[in-house]
């Protein structure tokens, strides 16, 4: 099982890879970029939305075998497994230029994998704490969706929408996902292992909430920037940037590519 699954990995990885230059033939990605924020970057990004949306649909049904009958489906999760990390793996080949804490999850991500393929997706190991983690994030997709959008030419209003929507979908999957992790943590035994896992977690724990403070921050700056320009001030808006960054004054009330703060360029995808 493990080479038959471990060569339909390196397939998908490289499918991931073929579909990531198909795309980037559209100019459509290449909108408003920089250094950071490239078409790479926002084809990555785009894909891996639309195909973790794809994964939480039979994700579903995992969470609920794992945790109301106690058991991981182990044909569906090797399927869903394969396409989430394939995801990852493409995306560090494809586009290298990341933050490296998006760099060092994927790393992280490839070990997870091969830890649950070379256990076999057993009930008593750590298999099921990593699968669930996996399943949340692919629940979550809609915030790479978001960052593969990010600074582009955008309808102002659907814009706000796509961000506080995905915020608020990623900050429950964040809370109901960490309460999962720290139940099987403290109610299972996992012997000395769980100290290496508890790192590995920590690392990609940490992701998360640096992309959450993002979001958070292109949420609260959005209605402060709205507030400002009601009351027809917009000299505020030097003392309202996250992280100090400066706004700009520039930009069309019809498009919202200057709302982001530009020391949060290096962002990365989901990295998470």
């Amino acid at each position: 099982m493990l080479l038959t699954y471990g060569t339909t990995y390196i397939l998908f990885t490289f499918l991931n890879i073929f579909i990531y230059y198909f795309l980037s033939k559209y100019e459509v990605f290449n909108n408003n970029n920089t250094a950071i924020l490239t078409k790479k970057y926002r084809v990555v990004n785009i894909t891996k939305s639309f195909l973790l949306a794809i994964g939480s649909i039979p994700g579903g049904y995992i969470i609920y075998s794992i945790l109301y009958l106690g058991t991981i489906p182990n044909e569906v999760t090797n399927i869903v497994a394969i396409l989430y990390c394939s995801l990852d793996l493409s995306a560090i080949l494809y586009n290298p230029y990341n933050h490296i804490s998006t760099n060092i999850h994927h790393i992280v991500v490839q070990f997870l994998y091969y830890y649950g393929l070379y256990y076999e997706w057993d009930d008593n190991t750590l298999c099921k704490p990593i699968v669930v983690y996996a399943i949340f994030s692919c629940f979550a997709y809609s915030v790479n969706g978001r960052l593969a959008i990010r600074r582009m030419r955008f309808n102002k209003e659907i814009y706000s929408l796509i961000t506080k929507t995905s915020f608020v979908i990623y900050i429950i999957c964040c809370i109901c996902n960490w309460t999962i992790q720290a139940k099987f943590l403290l109610t299972e035994n996992y012997g000395n292992q769980v100290y290496i896992y508890m790192f590995l977690l920590s690392i990609i724990i940490y992701d998360d909430i640096f992309l959450l403070k993002y979001l958070y921050n292109c949420v609260i700056r959005r209605e402060q920037i709205i507030a400002s320009a009601s009351s027809g001030s917009l000299s505020k808006l030097d003392s309202i940037s996250p992280e100090g960054s400066p706004s700009s004054r520039s930009a069309s009330p019809k498009l919202v590519e200057s709302n982001e703060p530009e020391s949060l360029e290096l962002l990365h995808d989901k990295s998470q």
